[in-house]
């Protein structure tokens, strides 16, 4: 009888452009890949005022599901990528994932 692994999913929401560089960062430490979903920030911080028009900015948010061995090592990529400790770089967190119906293909 083989274990089912546990899962967790990585959220990033980043500035439009870095979803890409999170995928990347966390494919170099062993995930498969991830999903990247364009967004927009609704933050008063975030909204510019400009020639009398507001713009708010675009976003990325990506959705990461990942064997809760490589957690740590993928999370700590990605920030090191980021760097979400910098003002405007976006945010990261995890969360738990309680059933997932085609991931267990995707593990070697």
């Amino acid at each position: 009888m083989s274990i089912v692994p546990k899962f967790k999913c990585i959220v990033t929401v980043t500035k439009n452009g870095l979803g890409t560089e999170v995928v990347h960062a966390a494919r170099s430490k062993g995930a498969q890949g991830g999903t990247i979903i364009k967004g927009r920030g609704t933050s008063d911080a975030e909204i510019k005022h400009l020639f009398n028009m507001f713009i708010e900015p675009d976003k990325e948010i990506v959705l990461i599901v990942i064997e809760e061995d490589k957690l740590k090592p993928v999370k700590e990529a990605i920030h090191h990528k980021i760097n979400f400790n910098k003002v405007g770089q976006g945010i990261l967190f995890v969360l738990d994932v309680e059933d997932a119906i085609g991931v267990l293909r995707e593990i070697k």
